[in-house]
């Protein structure tokens, strides 16, 4: 759906920061364990496209710029492989992350 942007939060986290952190464990055989690594916030799908489309003026054409509603994601996303007990779940939320053990 390249124009729609569901209503959807999701957390983003630079690939470069993901490596560094693998390095970093690796590097120091003290740090054993699990370990997660998750975002400091979470971003709607639309905010995160502006972003993209301000970053990579480009490619703003291949990102959504419109909002959809509910009714689009329930209707398409399963359709997309997304359960509409999932797109349910998901939808005007946005993910909280508990990282204890």
């Amino acid at each position: 759906m390249p124009v729609f942007a569901p209503p959807l939060g999701a957390g983003f986290v630079d690939v470069r920061d993901v490596a560094a952190a693998h390095c970093l464990a690796l590097a120091q055989p003290q740090l054993r364990g699990r370990f997660l690594l998750s975002a400091r916030s979470c971003y709607t799908l639309l905010l995160a496209s502006k972003v993209l489309r301000e970053a990579y003026p480009a490619l703003s054409w291949r990102l959504p710029w419109v909002p959809s509603g509910r009714w689009v994601l329930l209707v398409v996303g399963p359709a997309l492989g997304l359960p509409r007990a999932v797109a349910q779940a998901l939808c005007h939320k946005r993910p909280r992350i508990d990282t204890t053990r």
